[in-house]
């Protein structure tokens, strides 16, 4: 047991790191992608663990690899997750902690539910694999994203986010948006944001 703890967490520290200064210009259409690809693989791979090989260490560790590549799927969600939220108001961020308490409720029940109607641990872990399509899909679709900056609309993250990494130009000094004194952040408190939010309202 604390073999599988140690290797849901083992990788965290170093996908958040890598998501913080190695991929810091990826755009989060992409990072979402990943997050979702990485729950996909392990799950897959803890799900079939059973049937691979023809010992039980074998089974083991290939069990673990599934665990961390989960685990990292969700540290790098978060961490990915954690950095869009700053372009919301900020009281929006203290619904995630609700959000990361009962998963780990929720899920447990889920499972016990599966096992008492005596479905299989391969069965149970593969159709937890929808969860990831509801992910994406609230991230894509439900979510309402500030103003689209071309029509001053709130719009969701399919339409809005770019898929391709962003072109870095110098600041103009002569137009640096206003300081911020909370709610969003400073690239959505210019002139031409309050413009469009005064129109949508």
């Amino acid at each position: 047991v604390a073999m599988i703890s140690w290797a849901n967490v083992a990788g965290g520290i170093f996908v958040r790191l890598l998501n913080a200064f190695v991929f810091p210009s990826m755009p989060y259409t992409r990072r979402f992608i990943i997050a979702g690809l990485q729950t996909i693989i392990g799950v897959i791979i803890v799900s079939f663990a059973t049937y691979w090989g023809s010992n039980d260490t074998f089974r083991f560790l290939m069990s673990l690899l599934g665990v961390m590549c989960v685990g990292n799927g969700s540290s790098w969600g978060e961490s990915v997750a954690l950095g869009y939220m700053e372009r919301f108001p900020s009281k929006m961020v203290g619904g995630w902690s609700s959000g990361t308490g009962m998963s780990g409720v929720l899920s447990t029940l889920i499972f016990m539910g599966f096992q008492g109607l005596g479905v299989s641990n391969t069965v149970t872990f593969m159709v937890s694999l929808v969860l990831v399509l509801a992910y994406w899909a609230s991230f894509y679709l439900l979510i309402v994203s500030p103003l689209d900056n071309e029509t001053y609309r709130p719009t969701n993250n399919w339409t809005l986010l770019s898929w391709t990494a962003p072109e870095i130009v110098p600041a103009d000094v002569n137009h640096m948006p206003e300081p911020t004194n909370g709610g969003y952040c400073s690239c959505f408190r210019s002139q031409k944001f309050k413009e469009g939010l005064r129109l949508h309202n």
